[in-house]
């Protein structure tokens, strides 16, 4: 089921992802956005956002930064989602597939459901 969802987010067109991340940041009082996706963060999908949007920023620029603690992340998938994960948690506002992702679902739980919201209501998405 995620992976069709992952395929629908796809097909939602960037300007109404934009719209909504922006809606959100509004409502919070967000100043950037943290994406953390199992897409490539060189992919046409996630370029086309992060060139729409100032402050938008995914693992790439974590592995940029040179940091000691986040040294190894390019080389261990698992180090790097637990912290995306923290990133996430400790976020102003999660948006994810959080009832169909045990990742996202770990997230919301982390943050006691704290201004969480699902992908799939926020861009109107088929769930059967």
């Amino acid at each position: 089921m995620a992976k069709r969802l992952c395929q629908q987010i796809r097909d939602v067109s960037q300007d109404r992802i934009l719209d909504v991340f922006r809606r959100l940041m509004n409502i919070h009082g967000a100043t950037a956005v943290y994406l953390a996706t199992p897409l490539p963060y060189h992919s046409d999908f996630v370029r086309g956002l992060q060139s729409s949007m100032p402050n938008f920023f995914t693992l790439e620029h974590l592995l940029a930064m040179k940091n000691s603690r986040l040294m190894g992340l390019d080389e261990d998938n698992y180090k790097a989602s637990l912290v995306e994960q923290e990133i996430c948690k400790e976020s102003t506002v999660f948006l994810g597939l959080s009832t169909h992702s045990s990742w996202s679902g770990m997230v919301a739980e982390d943050r006691n459901d704290r201004d969480v919201y699902e992908i799939t209501t926020e861009f109107g998405l088929a769930t059967d």
